[in-house]
């Protein structure tokens, strides 16, 4: 009997073959996973966008829903579940489709009127009707109102040198980087002397100091009209860092005037009863939240929207379009001094 020869020389073609099958098949594998990983995440993106579009389709059916109902006394001041919108359809795309609104909801009386980006040279006028905060919604009297800020410019928060103003200076700082802001309130009235002893307007401008506020108690005209005021720029993280109170106002109809100065600000108004309980603010502005889905993905999306038209109430006693030019003469009350403008060559009188 003839001994068996072993030959393993192909043996080790064997192991590396098997091993390069291997690493291959991995490859593909890792390969097709990350495809279709990647082509999930495309069509997720996708579908994330289509359903905040679907979310602003509810806002803007909703925020023309309640235009066209403003005047009816049977629409309730808000909606706080998802159930359905009279006259309104979610399906987007009909029955059935894969895009729609799922849940608006509204507020037209929120605790905060809030503003982003509040200019400099353009006010924000608005109408004010405090109203309780329950469901029933009563008018009650503002007391309080309570405007707090932050500066819109993304600059150093801190407060200190040019924009660090005291109670007691008579200037405005100069170079300041930090927005301050004027705020103007005018309550109605039925003669001219009642709506100009009711006017009342404060310049709080940047400052380190106590919590700030400011009284319009027994502040006569004209006394009443450009009181410069430090605010209190010493807010918590979390907060508008700048904030001024005005009190004992005990109405619950005015009109707010407000605008930036030195910079644009993030604004958010809030205000109190006598008995120091939040109110809400009726018609002012209106919150509208609304949840859009396109298949399997959801998006919400919040925006307030006026409660009523800007223009209505002028941000000014005189007002132009364009430029102007400016011919002036200005006489102290004890006629000691005269100042006259050097512009009558260009701004000719015919």
């Amino acid at each position: 009997m003839k001994p068996i020869k072993s030959d393993e020389r192909g043996v080790v073609a064997i192991i590396v073959a098997v091993l390069l099958m291997t690493v291959l098949s991995l490859i593909v594998l890792a390969t097709s996973q990350n495809s279709t990983r990647e082509q999930r995440e495309t069509i997720d993106r996708q579908l994330s966008d289509q359903a905040f579009y679907n979310a602003e389709t509810g806002i803007n059916d909703v925020a023309n829903y309640l235009y066209t109902t403003r005047n009816d006394p049977s629409v309730p001041t808000f909606k706080d579940t998802c159930a359905d919108v009279p006259a309104l359809s979610r399906d987007i795309d009909g029955a059935g489709g894969p895009n729609k609104y799922t849940c608006v909801q509204y507020d037209k009386a929120p605790k905060t009127i809030q503003y982003d980006k509040l200019s400099t040279s353009e006010p924000k006028v608005v109408p004010i009707l405090t109203v309780s905060d329950n469901p029933a919604r009563t008018a009650t009297n503002l007391v309080s109102l309570t405007i707090s800020w932050d500066d819109a410019g993304n600059r150093d928060n801190t407060i200190s040198g040019a924009c660090n103003f005291t109670d007691g200076a008579t200037e405005f700082p100069n170079n300041c980087t930090y927005a301050g802001i004027r705020a103007e309130i005018v309550s109605p009235a039925e003669t001219r002397d009642l709506i100009k002893d009711r006017a009342f307007s404060v310049y709080a401008l940047p400052g380190t100091g106590a919590p700030a506020s400011v009284s319009v108690a027994g502040v006569a005209y004209p006394d009443s009209q450009g009181i410069y005021k430090a605010a209190s720029c010493n807010g918590a993280a979390g907060t508008r860092r700048c904030s001024i109170t005005i009190n004992d106002i005990n109405r619950n109809s005015l009109v707010l005037t407000l605008r930036s100065l030195y910079q644009p600000a993030n604004v958010t108004i809030s205000g109190r009863d006598s008995a120091n309980n939040e109110l809400r603010f009726k018609d002012s502005q209106v919150m509208i939240d609304s949840t859009g889905r396109s298949s399997d993905i959801l998006r919400r999306v919040q925006v307030r929207i006026p409660g009523s038209s800007q223009y209505n109430y002028p941000g000014f006693a005189l007002q132009t379009k364009d430029s102007i030019c400016k011919v002036y003469n200005v006489i102290r009350d004890d006629a000691s001094e005269r100042v006259e403008s050097d512009n009558t060559a260009a701004c000719p009188i015919n």
